[in-house]
């Protein structure tokens, strides 16, 4: 006969993957402080816990994915369709930021640059200067 995960397994679980500190998901479990360290041990090393822990981080990878794809979708939604400036500014500025570009210590450069015509619009004097730099701005003034 298998044996399921016992609610206060479960319960580990459930804390062990809000910050992966598993002394902390076992005294949250209910198991005793003085033995909570060696108690995650073994609890981290039962092949069922560990596998629903690695189902619980999966999951959260593939939401991750889909709502990080989501956000790119309407940002890059912003930037071409709004008639107001400083929107399409933040959301190119905003992209730039969840693609990597405005790192400090950038390891590769990109090839790819952006051309951004504001005809006429002094709305460049809201860019950071990382987001200058890494823009090519087309400026009527």
């Amino acid at each position: 006969m298998k044996r399921a995960i016992l609610p206060r397994q479960l319960l580990f679980v459930n804390e062990y993957v809000k910050d992966f500190n598993g002394p902390r998901a076992a005294e949250a479990a209910g198991y005793s402080k003085v033995a909570a360290r060696d108690q995650a041990k073994s609890l981290l090393s039962n092949p069922k816990i560990n596998a629903r822990v690695e189902a619980i981080i999966e999951k959260r990878q593939a939401t991750s994915e889909i709502s990080r794809e989501l956000l790119l979708e309407k940002l890059m939604d912003i930037a071409t369709n709004s008639g107001n400036d400083q929107a399409k500014i933040r959301a190119l500025e905003l992209m730039g930021r969840a693609i990597g570009m405005f790192t400090e210590n950038q390891q590769q450069s990109s090839n790819t640059r952006f051309t951004i015509n504001l005809g006429g619009n002094s709305s460049i004097k809201y860019l950071e200067s990382e987001t200058v730099n890494a823009l090519s701005i087309e400026s009527e003034e």
